[in-house]
């Protein structure tokens, strides 16, 4: 049977990661994006819930933990700079994770980290920019 043909449009977080999923099965993939470059813009992302489990299934947590935003936590001040409420950050790798997450990336190092895993996949995707707007 043929190899199947694959269309991803968008090469930001989820782009990347199932050409990487769908070039482990065998597909041609080619995956397009409209930036003439990697865009590496955007805030921080926080990576929870299905998220974590995804990113070691990935093989990425060393290369997260690499680029990962320290923040101690989440503070709340009044006018006069006194804290009204503070909550820590969880890094201890288990159990309920606070308003700030264990694993906090800027979305371009995410993407970057993605990019990089799908060239090193062994049927590595076509990517195709197409600047038109």
């Amino acid at each position: 049977m043929a190899p199947l043909k694959v269309l991803i449009v968008g090469g930001g977080i989820a782009g990347p990661s199932l050409a990487y999923w769908l070039s482990r099965i065998g597909a041609n993939i080619t995956l397009i994006e409209r930036s003439p470059r990697i865009r590496a813009s955007g805030q921080q992302v926080d990576l929870r819930a299905q998220g974590i489990p995804m990113m070691k299934k990935l093989g990425i947590e060393p290369a997260v933990r690499a680029v990962l935003v320290h923040e101690t936590g989440t503070q709340f001040v009044d006018g006069n700079g006194r804290t009204k409420a503070f909550f820590p950050a969880n890094e201890s790798g288990s159990g309920k994770q606070s308003i700030t997450s264990e694993y906090e990336i800027m979305r371009g190092d995410l993407v970057k980290i993605l990019y990089r895993l799908t060239e090193k996949a062994e049927k590595c995707p076509t990517f195709v920019r197409h600047h038109c707007c």
